[in-house]
């Protein structure tokens, strides 16, 4: 959280504002000795406008005042001393009992963003499981503020350690039930930034992996990208709810690929047309060289995942994935060397597609080309297929287009 003004005041003993407003080197000798005594490592912010802060915890009284105060301290913990300093003195311990105790939304919402942000410091941590659970309890409720805040906590946490057995059915229950069910596009983008997040590596026991959570994340994707039933990704907010899903989804299939049981795979099989169809989406999206070109990293993800995850569920030819990829193909072809990481990707992807077809197919399709640009699709597939260990066998499309 970041505020770009504040007023000076009493209780902040003025050295949290000199560290906005004035460059330290300017300070005379004698004045900048006189603020280190209450400085907080090489900050300038105030230790006592910090413990003066806390002490108000122990009998809330919620006003202005306060909540500007609670705001100034969550900006400050975007140092790494002002995090290390509130573990130092127990922050953690102090802001659960505060929660237990009080039920003032706005309070709840920054106590635990401050958590999350010092969870994130960079410093040595320390955070009780019981101080964890009670900040997952807020997960109860309806508040999509404090929401966004306890899965800012959880992504912390799982940057933290490589085994979440924090992380239990009723939390994963609660983070599906979000997905399904807000109209936050923030609070979505974020729970699926979460779920993303703690299945990564892993870390999410195996029996909490169930095939919900795909329903769920292809839920909150459609309701932040589909406006008013048209796709597009023309925000960087909808980006990041697209990469967000497929990182969700490629996790998933990282089960499925370690898993001994079919019981993943089965499932997400079953339901597989309602992934299809996003995808159909986003390629043809891409398939415009006005939402292709720049290619970003971000583009580049997206056809890596799409690729790992049609290939883990071995998804049959389908001509409403081909006419777009191909598209997309033929545009990166012309600067294929600035750009080869996505040209691969696409390649392998076509050459998949071509082996799970028949060749009576794949020319119905290649008809819909211009003749030249049929030409030199299928060259490229020829000329690249041994780099990803396909044989392609395409004699009788290339012959009908000779």
């Amino acid at each position: 959280m970041e505020k770009d003004n504040y007023e000076e005041s009493e209780n902040k003993t003025g050295l949290d504002f000199l560290s906005n407003n004035v460059n330290v080197s300017e300070l005379d000798e004698e004045t900048n000795t006189k603020l280190r005594g209450d400085a907080i490592g090489e900050t300038l912010y105030s230790q006592s406008f910090v413990l003066k802060t806390l002490l108000q915890f122990s009998d809330l009284k919620w006003d202005e005042d306060l909540e500007e105060d609670l705001c100034f301290l969550w900006d400050m913990t975007l140092e790494k001393d002002v995090c290390k300093y509130l573990f130092e003195i127990s922050f953690p311990t102090v802001a659960c009992s505060a929660l237990e105790k009080y039920t003032e939304n706005r309070f709840i919402e920054i106590v635990i963003g401050i958590l999350a942000n010092i969870l994130c410091g960079d410093c040595k941590k320390s955070i009780s499981e019981d101080e964890v659970n009670i900040v997952l309890r807020e997960l109860n409720t309806d508040d999509h503020l404090i929401l966004i805040q306890v899965i800012r906590f959880i992504i912390a946490l799982s940057h933290m350690y490589n085994d979440l057995q924090f992380i239990s059915k009723d939390v994963v229950d609660k983070l599906i039930f979000i997905l399904n069910n807000s109209t936050s596009n923030d609070l979505l983008t974020k729970s699926l930034e979460g779920l993303s997040e703690v299945m990564s590596d892993f870390k999410l026991d195996r029996s909490l992996i169930n095939i919900e959570i795909i329903k769920s994340s292809l839920t909150a994707y459609k309701s932040v990208v589909d406006d008013l039933d048209e796709f597009s990704l023309d925000t960087k907010d909808k980006q990041l709810c697209c990469k967000y899903m497929l990182e969700t989804v490629s996790n998933y299939c990282a089960y499925i690929e370690v898993c001994d049981t079919n019981d993943l795979i089965i499932e997400f099989r079953n339901c597989s047309n309602v992934f299809v169809n996003e995808i159909i989406k986003l390629l043809n999206w891409f398939s415009l060289e006005e939402n292709l070109v720049p290619v970003t990293d971000e583009i580049i993800f997206y056809m890596s995942a799409v690729k790992y995850i049609l290939e883990t569920l071995n998804i049959n030819y389908i001509s409403d994935i081909f006419f777009p990829l191909t598209k997309i193909l033929y545009i990166v072809s012309d600067f294929k060397d600035e750009i080869i990481e996505l040209f691969d990707t696409v390649v392998e992807l076509e050459c998949y597609l071509c082996v799970h077809s028949t060749q009576e197919d794949l020319y119905r399709d290649f008809k819909h080309f211009p003749k030249n640009r049929a030409k030199k699709i299928l060259a490229i597939l020829y000329e690249n297929q041994h780099k990803f260990n396909f044989s392609l066998n395409l004699n009788y499309v290339q012959d009908k287009f000779k």
